[in-house]
């Protein structure tokens, strides 16, 4: 007889595991991290590792499908909010919500490190980084039309460049242990406001 899988523990472990491959990348790399290494760090079996993922490429690629699906869900709550202002924050909170995980800022050195040796991941970011710009956009010409904002740029070359400073946000902390993460949004925030010439 088969065994029944309960589906919120099955998930549960595979967020587990996750979440322990996300440190050991961040770390130490993807390429000096082994299979051994996630698994001590889960506390799980090699079995069960490669039950829920066949291969540490995989691990990495769930990692950022995860928060590709994260990142979207937030889109789609900012482009449903009433005000396009706070649905606009909103995103980009959304885009910088893991600097406070600051055990996992190495990543930005995976993905440097991987973008010139796996397609597959670079187009997953890109799908990602994508989404994101139009939900930016979308919200940038929505607060314009309300008055709320005036860049003085067109709403496409606003978006891409408040996302470029979500992704400083990344490298200046993961480059520097010293900086204060709640002081470096702050400014981030006020770039962001003083660019958009808030009304």
């Amino acid at each position: 007889m088969a065994r029944t899988v309960d589906p919120e523990k099955h998930e549960a472990r595979r967020m587990h595991i996750l979440g322990a491959a996300g440190r050991c990348f961040a770390r130490k790399g993807f390429d000096a991290t082994t299979t051994a290494d996630i698994c001590a760090e889960a506390g799980v079996g090699s079995g069960t590792l490669f039950h829920y993922f066949g291969s540490k490429r995989r691990l990495l690629h769930a990692l950022f499908e995860l928060d590709e699906a994260e990142k979207a869900e937030r889109a789609r709550e900012a482009l449903a909010a009433g005000d396009p202002l706070v649905g606009l924050w909103h995103v980009v909170d959304g885009l910088v919500a893991d600097v406070r995980q600051r055990e996992y800022l190495g990543l930005v050195n995976v993905v440097i490190q991987q973008s010139t040796r796996d397609p597959d991941l670079v187009a997953l970011l890109e799908r990602t980084d994508a989404a994101a710009r139009e939900a930016l956009a979308t919200l940038i010409r929505r607060c314009s039309e309300a008055g709320a904002i005036d860049s003085g740029h067109d709403a496409a070359v606003t978006a891409s460049w408040l996302q470029s400073l979500t992704d400083l946000l990344y490298i200046r902390l993961s480059g520097d242990e010293s900086l204060d993460t709640d002081a470096e949004l702050a400014v981030m925030r006020d770039v962001i406001a003083r660019f958009l010439r808030l009304a």
